[in-house]
C-alpha cells in the first residue's frame, strides 16, 4: 500500500477511534482503502493549491518531461503564489482553466496570462457565450499537453457553463462546483438547475469507475479528495432521486455570495475588468510597462497625445474599441469615445468579424484601461495583424491627458 493511501486509511481510522485492522475488517473498508490508491504515476506533476478566503481548490498540472503545464481555477489573490510555484518547478503554463464563471472569487487567469506568454485562457463554451476566453471547449472534445490529456465534459447545474475535467490514464476528475465531497454545487444563481445539476453528476462524473479520483473546486471540511465510489456510497445529495434531489436544492436557502458582485463582472472578461482597490499595484505595473513605443507581445504602446488625437481624427488608424456595448454610454470618463472608432467586444475576437480590416492595417486598440485592448492585440497578432498599437492606459489615461 502507498504511503498516502495508508495514512489516509489511518487518519480515519484515528478519528474514528478505532486502529487500522479493525477499519479493515469490512469489506467496505477495504475496498475504500484500496480505491484511493493514487493511479497518478510518474509521468505527470499534479499539484493542489488552497485559498483560505474563498475555500478554493486550485490544480497545476504538468507534463514532467517537456514540463508545459495546465493550471485550473486560479484565484487572483493567489497569482503570486502560483507564479512563484510555476517558475520553481520550471515550467511553461499553456493553458489556464477556470470550470465555470465563479461568484466567489476573480479568476487570476489574466494576471497570469501577463506574466506567462504562452498562455491562453481557456473556459467551456456552453453556457458562456458572453465570457471571455482564448478557447471555449466543447463537450466530449480533448485539452491536452503533451502527455497530458483532459476529456472535457459540459455538466451544467450548478451554473450553465461547468465543466469537468477526466483524465483517463491517471483515472481522476477535476470536478469544480459540479460535484464536492459529499454535497454539490448550489443551483439558485447563474442560470443554475438541480434537474440539470443531478443529471450532470449522475451521468457525466458518477458513471465513472469507482477508483476514479476526484478534486473539487471547493471544501468547507478541510478535505481534499475522494474517488467515486465514495461519493456513490457517502453522498446523501447524489444518493436522492430526481424528484427528492429537486426538492432538497430548493429547500437550500443559502445567503448571497458575498464576492459575486466583484466577481461576475471580471470574470466574463478574464479577470481584468474594474477589478477592486486591493489591486491597484497590478493596475500601476501595468500602466508603467505600457510606457510609449514598448513592444509587448507584437503590440506597440502608444501614449495618449495632442498629436496621436490628430493621427487618429486623419484616420491614420483604424481604431478598434475592444469594450462591451453597454460600457460605451456617455457620461463618465471611462466610456469616452475616440473619433471615428468601431466597436468589436474583446469575447468576439476570432469569430471572422472583421474583413473590412487589412491585416497589415494599423490597428489602434482602445479599452477602459489599456489592459484588456493589449490582451486583444495579442489575439490579433496570433490571427495575422502585423500593425497592432495599444492605447496606454486606455479611456482613462486619454481622458485624463487628452482632455484635463
Amino acid at each position: 500500500m502507498a504511503f498516502h493511501t495508508m495514512f489516509r486509511a489511518t487518519l480515519r481510522s484515528h478519528k474514528l477511534g478505532l486502529p487500522l485492522k479493525k477499519v479493515a475488517r469490512t469489506e467496505k473498508a477495504q475496498k475504500l482503502i484500496r480505491s484511493f490508491s493514487s493511479q497518478k504515476g510518474t509521468g505527470q506533476i499534479f499539484r493542489q493549491y488552497f485559498d483560505q478566503d474563498s475555500w478554493t481548490y486550485t490544480y497545476l498540472i504538468a507534463d514532467r518531461e517537456t514540463k508545459r503545464a495546465i493550471l485550473v481555477d486560479p484565484v487572483i489573490d493567489q497569482v503570486k503564489r502560483d507564479e512563484l510555484s510555476i517558475k520553481r518547478l520550471g515550467l511553461d503554463l499553456i493553458y489556464c482553466v477556470n470550470t465555470h464563471v465563479h461568484a466567489d472569487h476573480i479568476t487570476g487567469s489574466g494576471l497570469l496570462k501577463e506574466e506567462f506568454r504562452n498562455c491562453r485562457s481557456v473556459i467551456g463554451l456552453s453556457g458562456n457565450e458572453n465570457a471571455v476566453a482564448d478557447i471555449k471547449v466543447e463537450d466530449n472534445t480533448t485539452l491536452s499537453v503533451d502527455s497530458i490529456e483532459f476529456q472535457i465534459r459540459h455538466t451544467p447545474g450548478h451554473t450553465k457553463g461547468c465543466i469537468t475535467l477526466v483524465n483517463h490514464e491517471y483515472k481522476y476528475a477535476l470536478t469544480g462546483d459540479t460535484l464536492l465531497i459529499q454535497g454539490c454545487g448550489r443551483t439558485d444563481f447563474q442560470g443554475g438547475s438541480s434537474e440539470a445539476l443531478y443529471d450532470s453528476i449522475q451521468s457525466s462524473i458518477l458513471a465513472l469507475p469507482d477508483d476514479y479520483e476526484l478534486w473539487p473546486a471547493h471544501d468547507y471540511n478541510g478535505r481534499s479528495v475522494s474517488t467515486v465510489l465514495e461519493e456513490k456510497e457517502f453522498n446523501t445529495r447524489a444518493r436522492l432521486s430526481k424528484r427528492e434531489f429537486i426538492d432538497f436544492m430548493a429547500k437550500l436557502n443559502l445567503p448571497y455570495p458575498r464576492k459575486i458582485d466583484e466577481s461576475l463582472p471580471a470574470n466574463l472578461k478574464c479577470g481584468l475588468y474594474d477589478l477592486p482597490e486591493r489591486f491597484q499595484w497590478y493596475m500601476n505595473q501595468k500602466e508603467q510597462e505600457q510606457t510609449d513605443g514598448a513592444i509587448i507581445d507584437h503590440v506597440v504602446q502608444v501614449e495618449p497625445s495632442v498629436q496621436l488625437v490628430n493621427d487618429v481624427r486623419q484616420n491614420k488608424y483604424y481604431v478598434l474599441d475592444v469594450r462591451d456595448p453597454d460600457e460605451l454610454v456617455a457620461g463618465t470618463q471611462d466610456s469616452l469615445l475616440l473619433p471615428g472608432y468601431h466597436n468589436i467586444p474583446l469575447a468576439d475576437l476570432g469569430r471572422d468579424n472583421y474583413p473590412a480590416i487589412s491585416k497589415g492595417e494599423p490597428i489602434l486598440l482602445v479599452c477602459r484601461s489599456g489592459i484588456r485592448s493589449q490582451q486583444a492585440g495579442k489575439v490579433l497578432s496570433m490571427l495575422g495583424f502585423t500593425q497592432l498599437y495599444n492605447l496606454a492606459g486606455g479611456a482613462i489615461k486619454w481622458g485624463r491627458q487628452v482632455y484635463d
